[in-house]
């Protein structure tokens, strides 16, 4: 990855934060490739739904950069990293806070506590997705985004919480700035992940034991948002889907996949596409 050897430089641009970045600055002047750490100290804060995306001090940290480390440093900038930690957003936005408008979002047919606490961790990602999407627009164009992110909840879970459907604008590494497992650029083999309503407690267990099958067999693979896989199929031989999860817009979109060449793995029931296999017999090829 291009961001590995670049030299991570802090910038303090919490709310307590003084912007007074001379000597990151002068730190700089020796490194060829840079990537500005905007450290808005986001694990110290709780968003509400009144101050949601509201809060200006964040924009005035990002005009700030713009007007003195982009203009002095552009060439030598990599990226800018807005976010690096855990991905249990969670503690970002208080559920106490922010309950009766997820429980406007979510029908839930399931009212156990732990799979409350499931869907309100996707709900509450989304709600940051908000929040970095509304950053990245005030940032320059044509300077790269990244989000660091510790990996350290099972892989299928932290697929459907950073889903591309919402963090597509964003470089995802993990804290030693690698690729996350389940983002391979290089992947031939895509997994279809299920939207949220389709995709409960059980069926994400299910979707993890394959994905750890996966990796332990060495198969490279990069996890799509059901509503987005015509968008990021580029690249891949098969697309991997479980059945019972697929909605009528999704099969078609699969027709599609089909029709330019591509190969369907189903884990499930038979979906009667062309050029279908069984996931079955293709980790069995392995």
């Amino acid at each position: 990855m291009p961001f590995s050897k670049a030299k991570k430089i802090i910038l303090p641009a919490g709310l307590s934060a003084d912007l007074n970045w001379k000597t990151q600055e002068h730190l700089a002047l020796q490194e060829s490739s840079i990537l500005w750490y905007l450290d808005f100290s986001f694990s110290m804060m709780h968003f509400s739904p009144h101050d949601f995306l509201k809060n200006q001090s964040h924009l005035i940290a990002i005009e700030h950069f713009c007007q003195t480390i982009w203009k002095a440093f552009k060439k030598n900038t990599s990226g800018v990293i807005l976010y690096e930690g855990g991905a249990d957003f969670s503690k970002i936005f208080p559920k106490e806070l922010w309950l009766e408008s997820f429980l406007k979002r979510y029908e839930l047919k399931e009212s156990s506590s732990s799979s409350l606490d499931y869907y309100y961790e996707l709900y509450a990602a989304k709600l940051f997705a908000e929040v970095m999407q509304r950053l990245l627009v005030f940032l320059p164009e044509e300077c790269v985004a990244l989000l660091l992110i510790e990996v350290k909840e099972p892989l299928a879970f932290l697929a459907q919480k950073l889903s591309l459907e919402w963090f597509e604008s964003f470089i995802l590494l993990d804290l030693k700035k690698n690729q996350l497992p389940f983002l391979n650029e290089k992947a031939r083999l895509g997994i279809c992940l299920p939207p949220d309503s389709h995709c409960g407690q059980e069926m994400l267990a299910q979707i993890n034991t394959v994905l750890n099958d996966l990796k332990q067999k060495q198969v490279d693979f990069r996890c799509i948002p059901e509503a987005k896989l015509n968008h990021f199929w580029n690249g891949l031989d098969a697309i991997l889907v479980f059945s019972s999860t697929i909605s009528n817009e999704g099969k078609r979109q699969l027709l599609g996949f089909s029709a330019a060449g591509g190969r369907v793995l189903v884990e499930g029931e038979s979906l009667c596409l062309p050029q279908e296999m069984s996931m079955l017999d293709f980790l069995q090829i392995f």
